[in-house]
């Protein structure tokens, strides 16, 4: 355990002067019995189970000189000694009446309790030097420590810090600069304090000592990046924490432990930067490297994530929080939350949220049955297939049912009415200090153990999908969710052995219920997702339309026919582009004819709001649609030589098009000329019983490639341009090969013969 660990006997720097474990463990208790002695200053505070002792001040002056010469050698001594100083004290400790030097050195105590379960080293020694320095009345600047008292009456951490934080701006400017380093190093202790996390400091090993003779400048924060345009699946970049020296005086800034920037990061100061630095290519390929590595290391990279505990030793947390919920006591109500924490990935305040009576809307926990919902967010725009054409639909709903423990889901319902939510996560807090000295864990937090399911899902699927819609993890902000298709049967499975990955123990307390015959085979996910029998019938309509066009055109070669035939075909093969490279439906895309590679298979896309070529990404070409288009070009230079003479727009239109200046897609109207086809088109040129959404074929082929073909999901987020700007194929930070790209090439034809897509001829017999 951290606690005992300081002060356990270490034979190594023994002689006939080295204090005993007999000294050590009478440290240890009139550590806690100090630290007990007035009442705690913040409830995450623990004060480990002791001995009463009585504090006996010669007994302390007696181990008090075995420590001459020792210390400062380490932490441990550092500690150890400062707590045998204390028999310079003036006065005699009184347990249940402690004077005012007392209490202030109990207040202290109870800090070093704190620092002890983070196993904070650096706040443990200078809490003990301070207090042992200090509180020494024949050494200088005592009165710091009487001054001291003055400030520490309160009786809360806060009520303290709010008097330190009010000295420091109004009276602190009339001491020297050494009582004035003294104050605040009492400051930073209470800070420190009341974060309640790792809070980092400045260890000074030797080498470090000797650095700080030379002169430093002041070294400025610095943000990456400032004007980043990153997508909407990336971690927000943090703030580095910088040492800075004003006067020869030392602050820092503070930083969370889960939110430290990443050791080989690199860092642009904006403000130093030239108009023409800024948008130069190197500083852009640094900025995707450096945005890049960081959103990996906070959400693939879970072995190395700091927000993450790791999974070696969740099974150690588990079982110790489900023999205190099986024990009873003060503690099993927080601990029924903290295991439904880790069974549903949300934290204690939203799962109490949840809860609520008054809560009108869909709920995460049933409260009739231990189950709680795995929802998939939807896309916001309305499905008029979803209201008007159930038949056609492939998901079954956007919700599944996972199971819970019973028994603790039966302990939480029936006392979530009745709880105080603030004392509940007050003993949440008091439980997980407790867990910190009993596993001798201190990095353990809510958030971390709200973690553990998402990393053990990540490590299942190898993919981000499933465990942001079982957690709810960035379920809103990741676009890919929109689009899928999950088969219930699946996510069960890999829920259950993330559990199980997670605690054997507390995966044998899951309520586990096998789904009907019917959900196997069913999916959730998207509303906008048609089945693959809906698709065949949509484009054998939409082609029967074009053949009709045509055959009238061909026996009536009026300018009326043409268009009709030439809008036809051409919305025909829009819809056939979209449905074989999952395109967004823009206006003219997917681009112009000089975006297409036809020997590569490649087509170049830029389909988001920036309508900018310089950020395009590749998507595969598959044989089939490659035909199909090269006989639509064809079918352009045909127009050209026999309609093209009858009007000088047209003809100069459709040259623009063949040499790949405009938009390859366009409808014709009346007057002969030509604008780029859109989705409000679809209506407007004659296909009056279309009621589709605009993206049906992108939330299809998300489905079909992902569930039918098995085709991976790193991949399927670079065809859909859901990666991280720069991580598209061929850009300076992706990692995928023209291998990748032909195997999705061969996807999408596969894709259109199980459908029985068929192309069609565009003029002559």
């Amino acid at each position: 355990m951290s606690f005992d660990r300081y002060f356990t006997f270490n034979d190594k720097n023994t002689d006939l002067n080295s204090p005993t474990q007999d000294d050590l463990t009478y440290l240890r208790n009139c550590l806690c019995t100090l630290a007990s002695c007035v009442p705690r200053i913040a409830n995450h505070i623990h004060i480990p189970a002791h001995e009463p002792c009585i504090v006996s001040k010669d007994k302390l002056h007696q181990i008090f000189h075995k420590y001459k010469g020792r210390m400062t050698q380490d932490e441990y001594h550092e500690l150890q000694s400062a707590l045998a100083s204390l028999y310079h004290i003036s006065s005699e400790f009184d347990a249940n009446h402690p004077d005012e030097q007392w209490q202030l050195i109990g207040k202290l105590c109870q800090c070093l309790c704190y620092f002890i379960a983070q196993n904070d080293c650096i706040r443990i020694k200078s809490t003990s030097q301070f207090l042992r320095v200090r509180s020494d009345p024949v050494l200088q600047y005592y009165s710091v420590w009487m001054v001291s008292i003055e400030l520490l009456k309160a009786g809360s951490l806060k009520l303290m810090l709010a008097r330190m934080k009010n000295f420091e701006q109004n009276e602190v400017s009339r001491y020297g600069r050494r009582e004035k380093k003294m104050y605040r190093v009492l400051l930073l202790i209470l800070q420190s304090c009341d974060k309640q996390k790792l809070t980092k400091g400045r260890n000074k090993n030797a080498k470090e000592r000797g650095r700080d003779k030379r002169p430093r400048k002041s070294i400025k924060n610095e943000v990456l990046p400032c004007d980043y345009d990153a997508d909407i699946d990336t971690v927000r970049l943090t703030e580095t924490l910088r040492w800075q020296y004003d006067s020869n005086d030392e602050s820092f800034e503070e930083e969370a432990s889960d939110e430290r920037p990443i050791k080989r990061a690199i860092y642009v100061d904006q403000t130093q930067l030239s108009t023409l630095e800024k948008n130069s290519s190197s500083l852009a390929v640094k900025r995707i490297k450096a945005a890049w590595h960081h959103a990996n290391l906070n959400e693939l990279m879970t072995d190395t994530n700091l927000r993450v505990l790791p999974i070696e030793f969740a099974d150690k947390v588990c079982n110790q929080l489900l023999g205190v919920f099986q024990a009873g006591g003060h503690y099993q109500g927080a601990a029924a939350w903290l295991l439904l924490v880790i069974c549903t990935g949300r934290l204690f305040a939203e799962l109490i949220a949840d809860l609520t009576p008054h809560k009108k809307t869909h709920g995460l926990i049933d409260r009739k049955s231990p189950r709680f919902n795995a929802i998939v967010t939807v896309s916001p725009q309305d499905s008029n297939a979803l209201t008007q054409k159930f038949d056609m639909l492939q998901n079954s709903g956007n919700t599944l049912s996972l199971p819970l423990p019973k028994t603790i889901h039966r302990h939480i319902i029936s006392q979530y009415k009745h709880i105080n939510k603030a004392d509940m996560q007050a003993q949440i807090s008091e439980l997980i200090d407790v867990l910190k000295i009993e596993c001798d864990l201190p990095i353990i937090t809510e958030n971390r153990l709200k973690n553990l399911l998402h990393k053990a899902l990540i490590n299942q699927t190898t993919g981000l999908l499933q465990a942001s819609v079982i957690t709810g993890r960035n379920n809103k902000k990741m676009a890919s969710s929109f689009y899928c298709s999950l088969p219930k049967q699946q996510i069960l499975d890999n829920y259950l052995s993330a559990i199980k990955q997670i605690s054997p123990a507390l995966h044998q307390s899951l309520f586990i219920q096998t789904l009907d015959a019917d959900e196997m085979h069913q999916s959730i996910g998207s509303y906008h997702v048609v089945t693959p029998q809906a698709t065949s019938k949509i484009m054998q309509a939409l082609r029967e339309n074009a053949m009709q066009l045509k055959q009238r055109y061909d026996n009536d070669h009026s300018i009326t026919n043409f268009i009709a035939y030439f809008n036809a075909y051409t919305a025909w093969l829009w819809q056939l582009s979209l449905l074989l490279t999952s395109v967004r439906p823009v206006i003219g895309s997917p681009g112009a004819l000089s975006q297409f590679n036809f020997d590569a298979g490649l087509l170049r896309v830029s389909d988001k709001e920036q309508r900018s070529l310089g950020n395009a990404r590749m998507v595969p070409l598959c044989p089939f649609l490659i035909t199909q288009i090269k006989q639509y070009v064809a079918f352009l230079r045909h127009v050209k030589q026999s309609i093209g003479l009858r009007s000088s727009e047209l003809n100069d239109a459709i040259e623009q098009i063949l040499t790949g200046d405009q938009a390859l897609f366009n409808i014709i109207d009346d007057h002969l000329e030509l604008k780029e086809i859109s989705p409000s088109a679809m209506q407007s040129i004659g296909i009056k019983d279309w009621t589709m959404p605009d993206n049906w074929a992108r939330h299809f082929v998300r489905s079909y490639l992902s569930s039918q073909l098995q085709v991976p999901e790193t991949l399927m987020l670079a065809i859909y341009g859901h990666e991280l700007d720069g991580q598209e194929l061929l850009r300076p930070s992706s990692s995928l090969g023209l291998g990748l790209m032909s195997q999705a090439a061969k996807a999408f034809e596969t894709m259109a013969k199980q459908l029985q897509l068929q192309g069609m001829v565009a003029y002559g017999n």
